[in-house]
């Protein structure tokens, strides 16, 4: 797949590959996102480090307090961290599961971009 988007006419292709594996790479570092600290998204990527460092109630915190971004962008974020995430959406069900319908949305969401999915969220 490299060799081929590189001998690609397409800059596009090559920048979206690039955006991918840059992405693939930052999930991987301790403390080191592909946002700033002003993003939306911030918070979930620090949340995902708390998930990592086994820090769950951190973690679930950061998630609660910025669900919406959660809800819109949790293909970005580690696969394993997404998982769990879900799952306690699912546990939490929330006032009248509010919670479990915001899980099940993302999972569904998840599966429509299944092209997106990287093998350890399938």
């Amino acid at each position: 797949m490299l060799s081929n988007t590189l001998n690609s006419n397409n800059p596009a292709d090559v920048i979206a590959l690039a955006e991918r594996t840059r992405a693939e790479v930052v999930t991987k570092l301790k403390g080191v996102y592909p946002v700033s600290e002003r993003d939306p998204a911030y918070p979930l990527y620090v949340a995902a480090d708390e998930f990592a460092n086994k820090n769950i109630e951190r973690a679930w915190e950061l998630v609660k307090r910025n669900l919406s971004v959660f809800e819109r962008e949790a293909l970005k974020f580690p696969p394993d961290f997404t998982a769990w995430a879900v799952e306690q959406l699912r546990l939490d069900r929330g006032v009248k599961d509010a919670s479990l319908l915001k899980a099940r949305a993302i999972a569904t969401m998840i599966l429509d971009n299944e092209s997106r999915v990287t093998p350890n969220l399938a």
